[in-house]
């Protein structure tokens, strides 16, 4: 891979910033994390299976799909930037194939429920495995095991 002048590195940053309707994106996030905050997870969503995107963007109350091309456009510029160029359009074409209505209702509302229950600030006391030990405590015997047999 031919290095890239800091100068061009910096344009075609400033060209993928220039596209992203920042506005409209901060609005919609802003929505769905107050969507999430009043998320009660004991009465998940109704889901129409006849439109399940539709459900879930009124649940949201933003259309989640047309947020996808930005966040990729934005995500495919940084892990270029990284050193980790992907061919154009490699992020699109991935989601493209794992969004269906189907997929897209079932991490939704699994989001929602894991944010809803507040387990993402439970680590230190939440069971995570059949001998009801917390995250923090797996994690610091499973990197005590490696640190021993290194």
């Amino acid at each position: 891979m031919a290095a890239r002048l800091p100068e061009r590195a910096v344009g075609e940053a400033l060209a993928i910033l220039d596209r992203v309707d920042w506005v409209r994106l901060t609005r919609d996030l802003r929505a769905i994390q107050g969507k999430l905050d009043d998320f009660d997870p004991k009465h998940p969503p109704t889901i129409d299976p006849a439109n399940p995107v539709k459900s879930l963007n009124a649940f949201y109350g933003v259309d989640l799909l047309s947020l996808i091309p930005q966040i990729t456009d934005l995500t495919e510029h940084g892990l270029d930037v990284a050193g980790v160029p992907l061919p154009k359009g490699t992020l699109n074409r991935l989601l493209k194939t794992r969004l269906n209505p189907s997929n897209l209702v079932k991490e939704g509302v699994d989001a929602a429920v894991f944010y809803g229950t507040q387990r993402h600030v439970m680590y230190g006391s939440a069971p995570v495995d059949g001998s009801g030990r917390p995250a923090l405590e797996v994690l610091e015997n499973w990197l005590a095991q490696r640190i021993e047999t290194a």
